[in-house]
């Protein structure tokens, strides 16, 4: 009975997963990993000849363009209209973009395939 209840209540959260709420899940997990990584992106940006101080700039820069801004006013029209909003895989991008390796942030490479399925 215990499993049941547990089941139920996960899937219920799932069911209530809308596109605003990842959009600001997913905000939060790309930063939160972004700072998580900082001491490895900087040095892998000196491995690919910056010094040090270009390096944490390039950091810097990168992190406020991303997680530092402001939300744009919306005039009302959603950009994503045609979006057939997929809530489990969804879910699964965030989950998995807060486990992501620091290389991304070097490479490029390893953002979860699921964050290419969220609009189907």
């Amino acid at each position: 009975m215990k499993n049941l209840l547990i089941a139920l209540t996960v899937g219920s959260l799932v069911g209530c997963y809308d596109e605003d709420t990842f959009a600001e899940d997913y905000a939060t997990a790309i930063c939160d990993n972004m700072a998580s990584c900082e001491t490895d992106a900087v040095d892998g940006y000196m491995e690919l000849g910056l010094d040090e101080e270009t390096a944490q700039t390039t950091f810097d820069d990168a992190y406020t363009l991303m997680c530092d801004t402001e939300a744009e006013e919306s005039d009302g029209e959603d950009a994503d209209s045609d979006c057939d909003f997929d809530k489990a895989s969804a879910q699964t991008c965030v989950d998995e973009v807060e486990a992501m390796s620091c290389d991304f942030w070097t490479t490029g490479e390893g953002m979860p395939s699921a964050c290419a399925d969220v609009c189907g």
